[in-house]
């Protein structure tokens, strides 16, 4: 609750403080009396909107300082949450400068009017003249009508139901947005996975065409040398290589083994040559095979290479980048397709939450509105049993008042009877 207010330069007010008690309080005054002045103070505290012209006319700041008591368990949670002391008192205090500048503080340390705000929602009531009038805003009916029907929690449920469902349905637009925007990008993405796939592309193969075009460029110097190495190691015709001659030396020197001249290590070093010699004029052979070049073949790789070099400049990437950007195409063409088919089904799932929360919450209503008859109905029947007893005891007051007049003669016959009950006990005593 809001033990006491200060204020200080506040509009025309200079300095005031006001004493506030449990429960119910009442500001009533003549026009004039200041209080708005003060309402206007209490929202400025509680981190209200606020402007330049509540400072008193001549001086540089209004100042306005409040206590409270009695937090609730909500207001201490907020307090804490928001790195304040959670004590039993509360103390706000509010400078508003004439050049429309603000300053808040929460028991004496900074802070914005937004968490002031958020942490004193709820600690007052103000309720004017007029607060009647807001039934006639259509705004405020349903609130009035969920109140009356007791349906807080069917309301909850159904407006956190909405809100995802709003937030399903806005995710499902924004997929739906500029739908030739979105068919244009589908198109590119399908044309580009149809050229990228048709050119059959595989890790390498550019590296290795250009290896093989660039044999075909000197295929002629490196035949003639390849060429020359070959007879040069194998021979030709009567004239021995070095294959051949190293064979040669190989078997005059194993002829000396018996004689005991130690030349098997020198017979092993030259085998070695020999053999060494043989293999590299095979290899020799290999590569001539593979200079064996016609010119269909020729034009089939510069063809390829062409293809190879168009798609880089087409699509800046390498050969490397070309392969990822095809699985980033299917990708992304999947994940839209994807996206919106699991947007809608969410949607739907959200949409059958929502038709239940609101039918709950409908009959809520329904329930609320068949109470409120039984109530009117009641209200009758009570207001009929009142009118039958007024009836009743009209008639009754009817009948007192026509019995008046006898009243007074059947005192008489009263009093006559006693008299004669008398003499007749005296004539009895006398037999």
């Amino acid at each position: 609750m809001l033990r006491e207010i200060m204020i200080e330069n506040v509009a025309v007010i200079e300095k005031a403080g006001v004493q506030f008690g449990a429960g119910l309080n009442v500001l009533s005054g003549e026009t004039g009396a200041g209080k708005s002045i003060l309402i206007d103070s209490i929202n400025a505290i509680l981190g209200n909107r606020t402007s330049r012209e509540l400072v008193r006319s001549h001086t540089p700041k209004a100042r306005i300082r409040a206590v409270f008591t009695g937090l609730d368990a909500g207001v201490l949670k907020k307090l804490e949450a928001a790195g304040y002391e959670a004590s039993e008192e509360l103390l706000l205090y509010r400078e508003i400068s004439a050049d429309g500048k603000s300053v808040c503080r929460i028991n004496g340390l900074p802070a914005t009017a937004a968490v002031v705000r958020e942490i004193c929602a709820g600690l007052i009531a103000i309720h004017g003249q007029h607060d009647n009038q807001s039934l006639m805003d259509p705004s405020t009916h349903l609130g009035v009508l969920d109140a009356f029907a007791q349906s807080q929690q069917a309301h909850a449920r159904y407006y956190a139901v909405y809100k995802d469902l709003c937030q399903v349905k806005r995710r499902i637009d924004a997929l739906n947005i500029d739908e030739d925007a979105k068919d244009r990008r589908a198109a590119e993405l399908r044309d580009t996975m149809e050229e990228l796939e048709l050119a059959q592309l595989s890790p390498g193969e550019e590296e290795e065409l250009l290896r093989r075009q660039k044999l075909m460029q000197n295929a002629a110097r490196l035949s003639e040398g390849l060429s020359a190495a070959y007879m040069a190691l194998n021979g030709e015709d009567e004239l021995p290589g070095a294959a051949g001659l190293l064979g040669e030396a190989e078997a005059s020197v194993a002829a000396l083994a018996p004689l005991g001249a130690g030349t098997a290590a020198l017979g092993e070093r030259i085998r070695e040559l020999y053999y060494n010699c043989r293999d590299a004029a095979s290899e020799i052979a290999d590569m001539l095979s593979q200079m064996e070049f016609d010119a269909g073949e020729q034009a089939q790789l510069e063809q390829r290479l062409d293809v190879l070099y168009r798609l880089r400049q087409k699509y800046g990437r390498d050969e490397a980048g070309l392969l990822a950007l095809l699985e980033e195409a299917k990708q992304e063409l999947a994940d839209g397709k994807a996206e919106l088919a699991d947007g809608e089904a969410e949607f739907a799932e959200k949409e059958q939450d929502y038709l239940d929360a609101r039918q709950q919450t409908s009959d809520g209503w329904t329930q609320a509105d068949e109470g409120r008859k039984q109530i009117i109905n009641a209200e009758r029947q009570l207001e009929g049993g009142w009118e039958q007893y007024e009836e009743g005891k009209k008639q009754i007051e009817e009948g007192y008042a026509a019995l008046a007049p006898y009243e007074e003669q059947y005192a008489q016959l009263e009093e006559a009877e006693a008299q004669l009950q008398s003499g007749i006990r005296q004539v009895q005593s006398m037999w």
